[in-house]
């Protein structure tokens, strides 16, 4: 049955390309994380953004290919596939072509790293992380292509459990380092409720100097920019470049409190589940760092073009 074997193996290469890929790339990101470089101080968010990505990938990808190399012993064992069959000896060869080429790209990617400065520990790691990568992939499949050869169908059974076993433990290693360093779920998502809190209050606040702009006054209440509309347009219209059709001031007053403080100064307050990060508190220009629980800005009109 080639279509069938050429199915499984083309299966299994991609799934195993896509897991030792970001398998390397999940062990520079947790390097960069724990060994921060002073030359790149701001940069903590991106990295943990990389994580959870490359994380994501390593465990389906390596799951999906783990299945699919017990589904391709079975048919070796059942004789559904040659053990020296011409499919799998050229789609072997043909993803070792390309982990080769892929590997040797990291590497001269580290080495130009290190030339440009890059902390020397850091770059140390992660070639180490390419080679074993690399070195487990290249001993266990060519020494798949010499035990077909042989014909030793017993001893590649025992071969693909001894791999399947030290590659599940390394990215089992390094999947609970990945989870230990980033948020929790929960602490994400709260993250991310603060992130839009933030966000409105932002706009809000540009609404709110298109409004005076417009009226030469503030508002008594929030609930008023939603009634407000110089082009005579329902909730969903733009004055001065921003969108209103986000603020659904009827329940966001609810949310957020409003005060004014005199004739251009006015006072938005809100209640946050976390306190912000240095990199999190400016938006558009603004500061909007915050504390945990409720935070107030005392904020001045300005005139928007």
């Amino acid at each position: 049955m080639p279509a069938r074997g050429a199915f499984r193996y083309l299966f299994l290469f991609f799934a195993l390309g896509l897991a030792a890929s970001c398998l390397c790339l999940l062990t520079f990101a947790l390097v960069d994380y724990h060994l921060s470089d002073p030359l790149y101080p701001d940069t903590r968010p991106q990295l943990e953004e990389a994580i959870r990505l490359y994380l994501s990938v390593v465990l389906v990808a390596f799951l999906l290919h783990a299945f699919m190399a017990g589904r391709i012993a079975a048919g070796l064992q059942a004789e559904e596939i040659g053990p020296a069959s011409a499919i799998r000896a050229w789609f072997t060869y043909l993803a070792l072509f390309i982990a080769g080429t892929s590997f040797a790209g990291d590497l001269i990617a580290l080495v130009y790293q290190f030339l440009n400065g890059e902390l020397t520990s850091n770059v140390a790691i992660k070639v180490l992380a390419v080679a074993v990568v690399a070195g487990g992939l290249f001993t266990f499949y060519l020494g798949e292509m010499r035990r077909d050869r042989q014909g030793q169908l017993e001893r590649s059974g025992s071969a693909l459990r001894i791999y399947l076993a030290l590659a599940g433990f390394v990215v089992f290693a390094v999947t609970i380092a990945g989870v230990l360093s980033v948020p929790s779920p929960s602490t994400q998502r709260a993250v991310r409720f603060d992130a839009r809190r933030v966000l409105d209050l932002e706009r809000i606040s540009r609404v709110m100097d298109c409004y005076y702009q417009s009226q030469a006054a503030l508002p008594s209440r929030l609930e008023d920019l939603d009634r407000w509309s110089p082009t005579g347009a329902a909730r969903n219209y733009s004055v001065c470049g921003y969108s209103l059709n986000v603020l659904y001031l009827g329940r966001l007053e609810q949310k957020y409190q409003y005060r004014v403080v005199d004739a251009k100064e006015y006072e938005l307050c809100a209640n946050f589940s976390l306190a912000s990060q240095k990199s999190e508190g400016q938006v558009s220009g603004r500061d909007w760092s915050h504390g945990l629980g409720r935070s107030c800005f005392t904020i001045q009109v300005s005139r928007r073009e």
